[in-house]
């Protein structure tokens, strides 16, 4: 080799030994490497000398899939992971060694936009969702779902504005903030399997404020010409199993008392007791006053108007007898008459009036069962004589006189 080239060998050995190249195991430079190395591994230094190169746990294969042994710190402040077109991006999470199922959590970006978090209790190494959130442009709308139950570590549930919209405590007990409505068509209330009283109540109101009113309504219907019916209101006791029984009872409280109590009841057996908690009739009231009073309220003083009516009917809803009452006469005054009318096969027929002058009117006969007759006039010897439209009381020893007629005693023959 000539001189030139022997200088020129020198100088590139020189250049690479500056540059710390040509090392490893078997190299002409100064940096230094173990004998053997694992396949695909990340080589790292070993001391801050920056000439000795060591093996690591940490690989990345040639699919450019990295696997790291220990734990992964960025201190950068994000980590982005990017998966391909209509694929999921994931984190797997295994603790204990993942050898039990429920070991393992996966955090999931789902191809449909949702995020799921799910573990594999169920099955190791099938990871079933536990919770999904649904994103929405109006975060508002947004859906957080939890496949399971959801535990609070405090106890309200907040608006969007911070107001307790829930309060929960360790009775679980639970008070709504604002109004609660119930979209669904049920809402039950109590535990199967006990008989504790359930009771649906308004807060005692404090101080010297009166008692909230209560209102109970079924649902109505939009307003207009569509002639659409409203809802029923449905009122009914529990059902039972063969001789067990039910009922419904309304409670008042009343001047002098301050808790209320019960007025009236629709027994188990149908019947009404208003002031009887056990009525033996349909229709059943008991108290120191017991009235009952039908109002009319129409303004009308024509004769037979502003009337009122009991009407008895048999099991084809045709009417027996009727008790009415009304206005007398066409002048503004208060004068009525009582009717008792009776069903004759061709409808109901006045049988006795009353006037407001409390004359009796009979339509048919009168047949007294009795043997006796009272009258307000009642003078000894005297007789009931007609005078074509009246029946009277006349002396019997007159009308003898009169006619020749003989009536020895209480006797008298023609």
């Amino acid at each position: 080799m000539s001189k030139i080239g022997n200088y020129a060998r020198q100088k590139l050995d020189k250049i690479i030994a500056d540059q710390g190249g040509g090392g490893g195991g078997g190299g002409d430079g100064d940096v230094t490497g173990p004998g053997s190395s694992t396949n695909d591994a990340i080589t790292r230094f070993d001391g801050s000398g920056g000439k000795t190169l060591q093996n690591s746990g940490c690989t990345i294969d040639d699919s450019n899939n990295m696997t790291v042994a220990g734990d992964l710190t960025v201190s950068g402040g994000d980590t982005t992971l990017t998966a391909a077109n209509d694929a999921a991006a994931s984190i797997l999470m295994q603790a204990d060694n993942s050898d039990d199922a429920g070991d393992d959590w996966k955090i999931i970006a789902n191809a449909d936009q949702t995020f799921t978090i799910g573990n594999d209790i169920a099955s190791a190494g099938s990871y079933v969702t536990h919770l999904t959130v649904t994103p929405n442009a109006t975060i508002g709308d947004s859906l957080v779902t939890v496949a399971g139950i959801l535990k609070l570590g405090g106890n309200e549930i907040q608006a969007s504005d911070g107001g307790a919209a829930l309060t929960l405590d360790t009775s679980d007990n639970v008070t709504v903030g604002g109004d609660l409505t119930v979209t669904g068509g049920d809402v039950t209330v109590g535990a199967a399997g006990n008989t504790t009283a359930t009771t649906i109540g308004v807060v005692t109101n404090t101080g010297t404020n009166v008692g909230k009113a209560l209102t109970i309504a079924a649902g109505s219907s939009t307003t207009g010409a569509n002639n659409i019916n409203g809802g029923d209101l449905i009122l009914a006791s529990g059902g039972g199993d063969g001789t067990g029984t039910s009922s419904v009872q309304f409670k008042t409280k009343v001047n002098g008392t301050d808790a209320a109590a019960e007025r009236m009841r629709i027994h188990t057996d149908g019947n009404v007791g208003i002031g009887d908690t056990a009525p033996g009739t349909l229709l059943q009231a008991k108290g120191a006053a017991p009235y009952l009073t039908l109002q009319n309220s129409t303004s009308e003083n024509s004769a037979g108007g502003c009337e009122s009516k009991i009407i008895f009917e048999d099991h084809g809803n045709n009417a027996l007898g009727q008790i009415e009452v009304s206005h007398v006469g066409s002048s503004d005054d208060e004068k009525g008459q009582l009717i008792l009318r009776t069903n004759n096969d061709s409808g109901l027929q006045a049988a006795l009036t009353i006037s407001e002058a409390q004359n009796i009117t009979i339509a048919g006969d009168l047949t007294i069962s009795g043997d006796d007759l009272y009258m307000n006039t009642n003078t000894n010897r005297y007789i009931l004589v007609a005078d074509g439209t009246n029946y009277n009381p006349e002396s019997a020893d007159a009308i003898g006189a009169d006619t020749g007629i003989i009536i020895p005693g209480q006797m008298f023959s023609h």
